[in-house]
Protein backbone atom coordinates (compact mmCIF):
# COMPACT_ATOMS: atom_id res chain seq x y z
CA UNK A 1 0.00 0.00 0.00
CA UNK A 2 1.58 3.51 -0.99
CA UNK A 3 2.56 5.41 1.57
CA UNK A 4 -0.40 8.44 0.57
CA UNK A 5 -3.00 5.41 0.63
CA UNK A 6 -1.84 4.39 3.96
CA UNK A 7 -2.65 8.19 5.47
CA UNK A 8 -6.14 8.06 3.84
CA UNK A 9 -7.04 4.93 5.57
CA UNK A 10 -5.65 6.07 8.62
CA UNK A 11 -7.95 9.39 8.34
CA UNK A 12 -10.98 7.26 7.95
CA UNK A 13 -10.73 5.30 10.27
CA UNK A 14 -10.00 8.28 12.82
CA UNK A 15 -13.45 10.18 11.49
CA UNK A 16 -15.12 6.62 12.01
CA UNK A 17 -13.92 7.01 15.67
CA UNK A 18 -14.56 10.43 16.12
CA UNK A 19 -18.01 10.18 14.85
CA UNK A 20 -18.66 7.24 16.61
CA UNK A 21 -17.76 10.01 19.98
CA UNK A 22 -19.79 12.99 18.24
CA UNK A 23 -23.17 10.64 18.14
CA UNK A 24 -22.58 9.52 21.56
CA UNK A 25 -22.17 13.12 22.57
CA UNK A 26 -25.40 14.60 20.68
CA UNK A 27 -27.35 10.61 22.04
CA UNK A 28 -26.33 11.17 25.69
CA UNK A 29 -27.40 15.20 25.33
CA UNK A 30 -30.94 14.37 23.63
CA UNK A 31 -31.82 11.75 26.76
CA UNK A 32 -30.62 14.24 29.16
CA UNK A 33 -33.31 16.71 27.67
CA UNK A 34 -35.82 14.19 27.30
CA UNK A 35 -34.92 13.47 31.18
CA UNK A 36 -35.51 16.49 32.27
CA UNK A 37 -38.92 17.11 30.42
CA UNK A 38 -40.33 13.64 31.75
CA UNK A 39 -38.97 13.95 35.30
CA UNK A 40 -37.50 10.58 34.69
CA UNK A 41 -33.60 9.98 35.74
CA UNK A 42 -30.91 8.76 33.86
CA UNK A 43 -29.49 5.36 35.05
CA UNK A 44 -26.54 4.25 34.16
CA UNK A 45 -24.33 0.53 35.00
CA UNK A 46 -20.98 1.78 36.27
CA UNK A 47 -17.87 0.23 37.33
CA UNK A 48 -15.41 1.10 39.87
CA UNK A 49 -11.81 0.89 40.43
CA UNK A 50 -11.25 -2.38 41.03
CA UNK A 51 -14.14 -4.03 38.70
CA UNK A 52 -17.48 -4.09 41.09
CA UNK A 53 -20.78 -3.11 39.31
CA UNK A 54 -23.22 -0.55 40.56
CA UNK A 55 -25.94 1.15 39.39
CA UNK A 56 -26.07 4.96 39.36
CA UNK A 57 -28.20 8.02 38.86
CA UNK A 58 -27.05 11.12 36.46
CA UNK A 59 -28.07 13.67 38.64
CA UNK A 60 -27.14 16.06 35.62
CA UNK A 61 -29.65 14.83 33.29
CA UNK A 62 -32.26 15.32 36.68
CA UNK A 63 -34.63 17.86 36.34
CA UNK A 64 -34.33 20.99 38.98
CA UNK A 65 -36.27 20.85 42.23
CA UNK A 66 -34.06 18.20 43.27
CA UNK A 67 -31.89 17.70 46.45
CA UNK A 68 -28.34 15.93 44.96
CA UNK A 69 -26.09 13.45 46.40
CA UNK A 70 -23.28 16.09 45.24
CA UNK A 71 -24.64 18.90 47.03
CA UNK A 72 -24.71 16.19 49.96
CA UNK A 73 -21.19 15.01 49.40
CA UNK A 74 -20.01 18.70 49.63
CA UNK A 75 -19.98 18.30 53.50
CA UNK A 76 -16.96 16.21 53.99
CA UNK A 77 -17.81 15.08 57.47
CA UNK A 78 -15.95 12.88 59.96
CA UNK A 79 -16.15 12.01 63.71
CA UNK A 80 -12.60 12.83 64.25
CA UNK A 81 -12.96 16.34 61.98
CA UNK A 82 -17.00 17.56 61.55
CA UNK A 83 -15.90 20.75 59.99
CA UNK A 84 -18.60 23.39 59.12
CA UNK A 85 -21.66 22.42 57.44
CA UNK A 86 -21.70 24.15 53.40
CA UNK A 87 -24.32 26.64 52.54
CA UNK A 88 -25.22 24.86 49.73
CA UNK A 89 -26.49 22.01 52.20
CA UNK A 90 -28.01 24.18 54.94
CA UNK A 91 -29.92 26.31 52.90
CA UNK A 92 -32.42 23.14 52.33
CA UNK A 93 -31.99 22.40 56.16
CA UNK A 94 -35.83 21.80 57.30
CA UNK A 95 -37.02 22.51 53.45
CA UNK A 96 -39.43 19.98 51.75
CA UNK A 97 -37.06 18.25 49.07
CA UNK A 98 -37.36 15.41 46.14
CA UNK A 99 -34.36 12.80 46.38
CA UNK A 100 -33.92 10.07 44.04
CA UNK A 101 -31.46 7.18 44.87
CA UNK A 102 -31.69 3.33 46.15
CA UNK A 103 -33.48 2.00 49.05
CA UNK A 104 -30.82 0.50 51.90
CA UNK A 105 -33.46 -2.02 54.47
CA UNK A 106 -32.14 -1.68 57.98
CA UNK A 107 -34.65 -4.49 58.58
CA UNK A 108 -35.79 -7.76 56.64
CA UNK A 109 -38.79 -7.24 55.62
CA UNK A 110 -41.15 -6.41 52.47
CA UNK A 111 -42.41 -3.03 53.42
CA UNK A 112 -40.02 -0.60 54.85
CA UNK A 113 -40.49 2.70 57.20
CA UNK A 114 -37.13 3.27 58.12
CA UNK A 115 -34.03 2.94 55.56
CA UNK A 116 -31.19 4.83 53.95
CA UNK A 117 -31.40 5.96 50.48
CA UNK A 118 -28.57 5.81 48.81
CA UNK A 119 -26.94 7.83 45.63
CA UNK A 120 -25.65 4.33 44.06
CA UNK A 121 -26.27 0.41 44.31
CA UNK A 122 -22.11 -0.23 45.08
CA UNK A 123 -23.06 0.69 48.74
CA UNK A 124 -26.00 -1.76 49.14
CA UNK A 125 -26.01 -4.85 49.93
CA UNK A 126 -23.00 -6.62 49.32
CA UNK A 127 -20.94 -3.48 48.53
CA UNK A 128 -18.15 -1.45 51.04
CA UNK A 129 -19.81 0.82 53.85
CA UNK A 130 -21.42 4.24 52.78
CA UNK A 131 -19.74 7.83 53.74
CA UNK A 132 -21.99 9.54 56.11
CA UNK A 133 -22.29 12.15 53.50
CA UNK A 134 -23.00 9.41 51.09
CA UNK A 135 -26.90 8.47 52.27
CA UNK A 136 -29.59 9.97 53.94
CA UNK A 137 -31.41 8.56 56.94
CA UNK A 138 -35.38 8.36 56.19
CA UNK A 139 -38.20 7.52 58.24
CA UNK A 140 -41.66 7.33 56.41
CA UNK A 141 -45.13 8.14 57.52
CA UNK A 142 -46.54 5.18 56.59
CA UNK A 143 -44.48 1.65 55.53
CA UNK A 144 -43.49 1.58 51.75
CA UNK A 145 -42.63 -1.32 49.54
CA UNK A 146 -38.96 -2.52 49.50
CA UNK A 147 -37.07 -1.58 46.16
CA UNK A 148 -33.95 -3.74 46.35
CA UNK A 149 -32.20 -2.26 42.72
CA UNK A 150 -35.34 -0.16 41.17
CA UNK A 151 -34.17 3.62 41.73
CA UNK A 152 -36.87 5.54 43.91
CA UNK A 153 -37.90 9.25 44.60
CA UNK A 154 -38.53 9.93 48.26
CA UNK A 155 -40.22 13.31 49.24
CA UNK A 156 -40.19 15.34 52.22
CA UNK A 157 -39.04 17.32 54.71
CA UNK A 158 -35.00 17.30 55.33
CA UNK A 159 -33.08 17.58 57.87
CA UNK A 160 -29.89 18.53 59.17
CA UNK A 161 -29.11 16.12 62.02
CA UNK A 162 -25.63 15.39 62.80
CA UNK A 163 -25.89 12.10 64.84
CA UNK A 164 -22.46 9.65 64.22
CA UNK A 165 -23.17 7.81 67.50
CA UNK A 166 -26.60 6.59 65.47
CA UNK A 167 -24.98 6.34 62.13
CA UNK A 168 -26.17 9.50 59.96
CA UNK A 169 -25.39 13.09 59.45
CA UNK A 170 -28.76 13.57 57.49
CA UNK A 171 -32.17 12.52 57.78
CA UNK A 172 -35.36 12.85 55.96
CA UNK A 173 -39.25 12.75 57.07
CA UNK A 174 -40.29 11.23 54.26
CA UNK A 175 -43.95 11.80 53.41
CA UNK A 176 -44.15 10.09 49.97
CA UNK A 177 -42.47 7.26 47.73
CA UNK A 178 -42.63 6.57 44.18
CA UNK A 179 -40.17 4.32 41.52
CA UNK A 180 -38.19 6.88 40.04
CA UNK A 181 -39.44 4.83 36.51
CA UNK A 182 -43.37 4.46 36.34
CA UNK A 183 -44.70 1.23 34.95
CA UNK A 184 -40.86 -0.15 34.72
CA UNK A 185 -41.87 -3.78 34.54
CA UNK A 186 -41.05 -7.06 32.32
CA UNK A 187 -43.95 -7.91 30.56
CA UNK A 188 -46.11 -11.73 31.30
CA UNK A 189 -44.15 -14.51 29.68
CA UNK A 190 -47.80 -16.14 28.83
CA UNK A 191 -49.17 -13.14 27.47
CA UNK A 192 -46.22 -11.95 25.30
CA UNK A 193 -46.01 -15.88 23.88
CA UNK A 194 -49.65 -15.58 23.15
CA UNK A 195 -49.49 -12.36 21.20
CA UNK A 196 -46.23 -14.12 19.10
CA UNK A 197 -47.75 -17.53 18.74
CA UNK A 198 -44.45 -19.10 20.26
CA UNK A 199 -43.97 -21.80 23.20
CA UNK A 200 -42.31 -21.19 26.27
CA UNK A 201 -38.68 -22.46 26.80
CA UNK A 202 -38.97 -25.70 29.36
CA UNK A 203 -36.23 -25.66 31.33
CA UNK A 204 -37.13 -28.88 32.68
CA UNK A 205 -35.23 -31.07 29.91
CA UNK A 206 -32.16 -28.64 30.16
CA UNK A 207 -32.07 -29.60 33.78
CA UNK A 208 -32.91 -32.80 33.22
CA UNK A 209 -29.71 -33.21 31.00
CA UNK A 210 -27.35 -32.64 33.95
CA UNK A 211 -28.04 -35.96 35.70
CA UNK A 212 -28.81 -37.95 32.68
CA UNK A 213 -27.31 -41.23 32.47
CA UNK A 214 -26.29 -40.58 28.88
CA UNK A 215 -25.51 -36.84 29.13
CA UNK A 216 -24.12 -36.86 24.84
CA UNK A 217 -27.79 -38.52 24.10
CA UNK A 218 -29.95 -35.79 26.30
CA UNK A 219 -28.50 -32.88 25.04
CA UNK A 220 -28.48 -34.37 21.58
CA UNK A 221 -32.82 -35.04 21.98
CA UNK A 222 -32.56 -31.29 23.03
CA UNK A 223 -31.23 -30.37 20.00
CA UNK A 224 -32.97 -32.45 17.92
CA UNK A 225 -36.31 -30.74 19.92
CA UNK A 226 -35.49 -27.31 20.03
CA UNK A 227 -32.31 -25.90 17.92
CA UNK A 228 -33.82 -23.27 15.47
CA UNK A 229 -36.85 -23.27 16.68
CA UNK A 230 -38.04 -19.44 17.30
CA UNK A 231 -39.45 -19.41 21.30
CA UNK A 232 -40.30 -17.67 24.34
CA UNK A 233 -37.73 -17.59 27.49
CA UNK A 234 -38.28 -16.41 30.97
CA UNK A 235 -36.95 -15.99 34.26
CA UNK A 236 -34.30 -14.80 36.70
CA UNK A 237 -31.32 -12.52 35.53
CA UNK A 238 -28.67 -14.45 37.13
CA UNK A 239 -25.60 -12.88 35.15
CA UNK A 240 -24.74 -10.15 32.76
CA UNK A 241 -21.71 -10.34 30.27
CA UNK A 242 -20.31 -7.40 29.10
CA UNK A 243 -19.18 -8.69 25.54
CA UNK A 244 -19.81 -7.10 22.42
CA UNK A 245 -22.33 -7.88 21.79
CA UNK A 246 -23.40 -8.29 25.66
CA UNK A 247 -25.01 -11.75 26.88
CA UNK A 248 -27.57 -11.86 30.01
CA UNK A 249 -28.14 -15.09 31.77
CA UNK A 250 -31.51 -16.19 32.74
CA UNK A 251 -32.12 -18.96 34.87
CA UNK A 252 -34.66 -20.79 36.31
CA UNK A 253 -33.66 -20.07 40.16
CA UNK A 254 -33.04 -16.47 41.57
CA UNK A 255 -29.53 -15.83 42.54
CA UNK A 256 -28.56 -13.03 44.40
CA UNK A 257 -25.01 -13.06 43.50
CA UNK A 258 -23.55 -14.24 46.67
CA UNK A 259 -25.19 -16.67 48.77
CA UNK A 260 -28.91 -16.65 48.75
CA UNK A 261 -30.61 -18.69 45.86
CA UNK A 262 -29.35 -21.56 43.40
CA UNK A 263 -26.26 -20.59 41.60
CA UNK A 264 -25.84 -20.47 37.88
CA UNK A 265 -24.93 -23.14 35.65
CA UNK A 266 -24.79 -24.97 32.20
CA UNK A 267 -27.90 -26.72 33.10
CA UNK A 268 -30.28 -24.23 34.66
CA UNK A 269 -29.64 -21.03 32.72
CA UNK A 270 -29.92 -19.86 29.08
CA UNK A 271 -27.20 -17.36 27.82
CA UNK A 272 -29.65 -15.07 25.71
CA UNK A 273 -27.88 -12.25 22.98
CA UNK A 274 -30.05 -9.46 22.47
CA UNK A 275 -30.66 -8.22 18.90
CA UNK A 276 -29.74 -4.52 19.77
CA UNK A 277 -28.60 -2.80 22.52
CA UNK A 278 -31.76 -1.42 23.70
CA UNK A 279 -32.87 -4.97 24.34
CA UNK A 280 -30.15 -5.17 27.25
CA UNK A 281 -32.64 -5.43 30.28
CA UNK A 282 -32.68 -2.06 32.75
CA UNK A 283 -29.70 -2.41 35.25
CA UNK A 284 -32.38 -3.31 38.20
CA UNK A 285 -34.24 -5.28 36.96
CA UNK A 286 -34.35 -9.23 38.44
CA UNK A 287 -36.11 -10.97 36.17
CA UNK A 288 -36.95 -11.14 32.46
CA UNK A 289 -39.05 -12.34 29.28
CA UNK A 290 -37.37 -12.49 25.81
CA UNK A 291 -38.27 -14.05 22.22
CA UNK A 292 -35.60 -15.51 19.89
CA UNK A 293 -34.11 -18.02 18.49
CA UNK A 294 -32.86 -20.94 20.26
CA UNK A 295 -29.45 -22.42 20.15
CA UNK A 296 -27.99 -26.23 21.70
CA UNK A 297 -24.15 -25.68 21.53
CA UNK A 298 -23.53 -29.49 20.60
CA UNK A 299 -19.51 -28.95 21.03
CA UNK A 300 -18.24 -29.61 24.74
CA UNK A 301 -15.59 -27.40 24.24
CA UNK A 302 -17.88 -24.18 23.36
CA UNK A 303 -20.05 -24.76 26.35
CA UNK A 304 -18.65 -22.96 28.60
CA UNK A 305 -18.50 -20.08 26.58
CA UNK A 306 -22.08 -20.21 25.03
CA UNK A 307 -23.79 -22.27 27.43
CA UNK A 308 -25.99 -25.66 26.72
CA UNK A 309 -28.83 -23.29 25.48
CA UNK A 310 -28.40 -19.83 23.87
CA UNK A 311 -31.29 -17.73 22.79
CA UNK A 312 -29.84 -15.47 19.24
CA UNK A 313 -31.37 -12.08 18.36
CA UNK A 314 -33.45 -11.83 21.28
CA UNK A 315 -36.13 -9.10 21.48
CA UNK A 316 -37.28 -8.23 25.22
CA UNK A 317 -40.78 -8.25 26.35
CA UNK A 318 -41.47 -4.71 28.03
CA UNK A 319 -44.54 -4.08 29.54
CA UNK A 320 -47.19 -1.14 27.56
CA UNK A 321 -45.70 2.24 28.53
CA UNK A 322 -42.43 1.16 30.00
CA UNK A 323 -40.57 1.86 26.92
CA UNK A 324 -42.19 5.54 27.11
CA UNK A 325 -40.09 6.06 29.99
CA UNK A 326 -37.15 4.29 30.30
CA UNK A 327 -34.19 6.58 29.54
CA UNK A 328 -30.60 4.64 29.84
CA UNK A 329 -27.49 4.96 27.96
CA UNK A 330 -26.19 2.22 26.55
CA UNK A 331 -22.87 4.10 25.65
CA UNK A 332 -21.11 4.62 22.49
CA UNK A 333 -22.56 2.25 19.23
CA UNK A 334 -18.41 1.19 18.55
CA UNK A 335 -17.11 -0.13 21.94
CA UNK A 336 -13.92 1.77 23.63
CA UNK A 337 -12.06 -2.27 22.98
CA UNK A 338 -13.04 -1.99 19.42
CA UNK A 339 -11.54 1.92 19.22
CA UNK A 340 -8.68 0.20 20.48
CA UNK A 341 -8.52 -2.22 17.60
CA UNK A 342 -8.64 0.98 15.46
CA UNK A 343 -6.33 2.94 17.38
CA UNK A 344 -3.53 0.13 16.70
CA UNK A 345 -4.17 -0.61 13.18
CA UNK A 346 -3.35 2.97 12.10
CA UNK A 347 -0.52 3.42 14.62
CA UNK A 348 0.90 0.29 12.73
CA UNK A 349 -0.15 1.18 9.26
CA UNK A 350 1.52 4.85 10.10
CA UNK A 351 4.81 3.42 11.11
CA UNK A 352 5.44 1.12 8.94
CA UNK A 353 4.48 3.75 6.12
CA UNK A 354 7.05 5.83 7.91
CA UNK A 355 9.64 3.06 8.19
CA UNK A 356 9.73 1.80 4.42
CA UNK A 357 9.49 5.55 3.18
CA UNK A 358 13.07 5.91 5.32
CA UNK A 359 14.31 3.07 4.23
CA UNK A 360 13.50 3.54 0.40
CA UNK A 361 16.77 3.43 -1.91
CA UNK A 362 16.80 6.69 -3.25
CA UNK A 363 18.07 6.73 -6.93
Amino acid sequence: MKWKWRIVFAVVLAVIVAANHVEHHLRAEWIRRQAQERDVPVVRAVDNALGHGSIRIDEQAHRSGYLYFDTLESWAFSKSNPGGCPQSVRQVDGKKVKITGFMYPLQEAANLKVFCLLRTTQTCCYGPRPQYNQYVFVEMREPAKFERLAPVVVEGKFVIDPRPADGYIYRMEGQSIRLAVPNDQPASAGEFARQNKLPIFDFAPLVAAKVAADKSAAIAKLSADLDGKQMVVSGFIVGRIKDAPPKIMIGKFAWDGKAKGTPPGLYNTVLVTPAVPSDVPPVWWQEAVFKGTIHVTKDRAERAKNGVVGLADAVLAVAPAADQDLLVDAGPLLPLSYEFVVAFVCAGLFLEGLFKKKTRPTS
